[in-house]
């Protein structure tokens, strides 16, 4: 008799287990649609600190937020582009990222067309496979304003997938850099990619603004206060004053 009790109770038990599990499912269905569904479509300010502002967009249809950060600073234009093509080491990398495991230039820097193609591996945290991701660095002025765009976006074609990696195809982030007279820059990041595979977006839309705030006030003075960026100079790019801009 008590055997099946205990069996009637099991049964039971497993019997809810899978309503439970069943319904959690559809709930994480329908939030999800209606997530992807939402959004106004407009810059929404996140953050406002330490002179950086962080903005995020959730557009109708897509489930990854976009994020643009903006801040003020002393440097001049070729400076700052440095920070993007001068150094394809893995340290340096791992100073800007530091799960990347691996650096290869696929197509180096080009001093004409002016742009860079470079393949990146990261590890990623259990239980997601490692990713690997090929950019292509195209840096552009105008010649009239003098602002700078340093766009980088994914370019998943340029060579075949390595065994074991899961390669992001959706990378598209765009560097401005406005100078004003006062010797200011103005440098602006619209950020817009995703990790690939099976990776949530929620971590990504939940922490997309403190991780550009971070970068802005914290990590992105470090690097470019390195003694290898100081005093650069190219060619093809034209600052808006004759005296070049210097950090303080």
């Amino acid at each position: 008799m008590e055997t099946a009790n205990s069996k009637t109770k099991l049964k039971k038990f497993f019997k809810y287990l899978l309503f439970g599990t069943s319904s959690l499912i559809v709930l994480i269905v329908v939030w999800k649609l209606i997530w992807i569904s939402s959004g106004s479509n407009q810059w929404k300010l996140e953050k406002d600190k330490n002179g950086v502002k962080v903005y995020s967009l959730k557009t109708p249809g897509v489930s990854v937020k976009k994020f643009r950060a903006t801040v003020n600073v002393k440097y001049s234009l070729s400076h700052l582009v440095a920070l993007f093509i001068m150094d394809n080491s893995l340290e340096n990398a791992k100073e800007w990222f530091p799960n990347c495991t691996d650096v290869k230039v696929i197509e180096p820097w080009n001093p004409t067309a002016h742009y860079e193609t470079v393949l990146w591996k990261f590890d990623m945290i259990f239980p997601f496979s490692p990713r690997e991701l090929i950019t292509t660095t195209q840096v552009t002025q105008d010649k009239e304003s003098k602002v700078v765009v340093v766009d980088v976006f994914a370019a998943p074609s340029k060579i075949p997938l390595n065994e074991g990696y899961v390669r992001a195809k959706e990378v598209h982030n765009r560097w401005k850099f406005t100078p004003h007279e006062n010797g200011e820059v103005e440098m602006e990041l619209l950020q817009d990619f995703s990790m690939g595979g099976l990776f949530p977006e929620f971590p990504m839309n939940l922490a997309g603004a403190n991780g550009l705030y971070t970068m802005f006030h914290d990590q992105l003075p470090k690097l470019l206060n390195k003694e290898k960026y100081q005093n650069i100079k190219y060619d093809f790019i034209e600052e808006l004053n004759k005296e070049v801009a210097i950090h303080e």
